[in-house]
């Protein structure tokens, strides 16, 4: 016959404890996964055309208040 391991709250042999339920309720566990922000893939930052001869400066996510006229260097 070889050794049954003890249960490390009671004391008593697992063999003992085979089927039976546990006695106190045991707390539900929610599980939430979170995901990073992966950064969406667009136009890079730059001057860009807004209406004929004016552009406006794309800062790789979204539009700044910047404007200039297109002929502008």
């Amino acid at each position: 016959m070889g050794f049954t391991k003890n249960c490390r709250v009671c004391g008593h042999k697992l063999s003992l404890h085979e089927g039976a339920q546990a006695a106190t309720v045991q707390p539900a566990v929610a599980v939430q996964q979170i995901h990073p922000q992966i950064p969406q893939a667009g136009p890079p930052s730059g001057w860009y055309v807004e209406t004929p001869g004016m552009l406006r400066w794309w800062d790789g996510q979204q539009w700044t208040e910047h404007r200039r006229p297109a002929d502008a260097t």
